[in-house]
């Protein structure tokens, strides 16, 4: 995989370090058993609110392939991926404090003062969750859930294809902006794994692009990414795991959605779930074998303040 590959498919390659690398922590079945659970308890606090106010709030990724295949959470998964449409997170973000602020942070672009990802997080506040690459922030060392943002799409191709290009090199650098800025021994080892270039041109390109602070780079990556036409025959993912041109689908294949079961819940998934999903893991009924399962880079979790795990 070569240079660009490797940050353009930056998931992907996290992953792989992540099997592989010591510094991380491995969470038993039963440490894992009390995330999902943790996760689901904050799912459930959200929900009520998204219904309250009209907003409807699907599951994505691993936690839609979970709802597919399982039923519930994939076995071995330790976190849960939520969307919204652009127009329902504008509704969310004005009734977030008044509705969740007791028990949850959101931090997110144009919203914090210090937004630590390119996308929303809410942020459990009773918890304590440390990564690999993370903020130095230690308010924000939280257990935590994705939000990822259907965006609306220009129909003209050509204009697309300028926007989505513009988008991933923010989506890039943004990150690598980050990454300079909380870079430590750990870090340099843990990207050091898929090869030295791995972690230098990201520290280069960091350094290069420092001249603005990561939360800088996150506004303004959050800003380019939206499009305002609420009827554009195209929506996407600009923030999942394949970028702005690989999760793209036509409006009626992501909304209205349709129900599905995750654990004790009724959820709501992508309307044509199944070419979202192969688009992602390919076959994705198929089991994969357990060196191929995703690994999220975890150094430290604990549940609550007074108890680690």
């Amino acid at each position: 995989m070569g240079i660009f590959s490797k940050f353009i498919n930056s998931k992907d390659v996290t992953n792989q370090i992540a099997r592989d690398s010591h510094l991380l922590k491995v969470m038993d079945d039963q440490t894992v058993k009390r995330m999902q659970q943790t996760l689901l308890e904050m799912y459930k606090d959200i929900k009520p609110v998204c219904d309250k106010y009209d907003i409807k709030v699907f599951l994505i990724g691993g936690s839609a392939l979970g709802a597919v295949r399982h039923k519930g959470f994939i076995p071995w998964d330790d976190d849960m991926d939520l969307s919204m449409t652009r127009k329902d997170y504008e509704k969310f973000k004005k009734v977030f404090e008044k509705e969740l602020g007791d028990k949850y942070i959101l931090n997110a672009p144009n919203y914090s003062a210090k937004p630590c990802h390119k996308y929303p997080r809410i942020l459990k506040k009773d918890s304590y969750y440390r990564a690999i690459i993370d903020s130095n922030v230690e308010e924000l060392h939280r257990i935590f859930m994705d939000l990822f943002i259907l965006e609306n799409t220009p129909d003209n191709e050509f204009i697309r294809k300028i926007k989505g290009t513009y988008c991933n090199f923010l989506y890039m650098m943004s990150w690598e902006v980050f990454i300079w800025e909380n870079r430590n021994k750990d870090v340099k080892e843990f990207l050091s794994s898929a090869g030295k270039s791995n972690y230098y041109v990201r520290i280069i390109i960091g350094f290069l692009f420092s001249f603005h602070s990561s939360a800088h780079w996150f506004n303004k990556f959050d800003k380019a990414i939206q499009y305002n036409n609420d009827h554009s025959q195209y929506c996407c993912l600009a923030t999942g795991r394949k970028r702005y041109f690989g999760e793209i689908m036509r409006r009626e294949q992501w909304l209205p959605g349709v129900e599905a079961t995750f654990e004790d819940e009724k959820v709501r998934i992508f309307t044509d779930y199944d070419p979202y999903l192969r688009n992602l893991y390919g076959d994705y009924m198929v089991i994969p074998p357990k060196e191929k399962r995703e690994r999220h880079n975890v150094c430290e979790v604990r549940f609550s303040h007074g108890k680690d795990e």
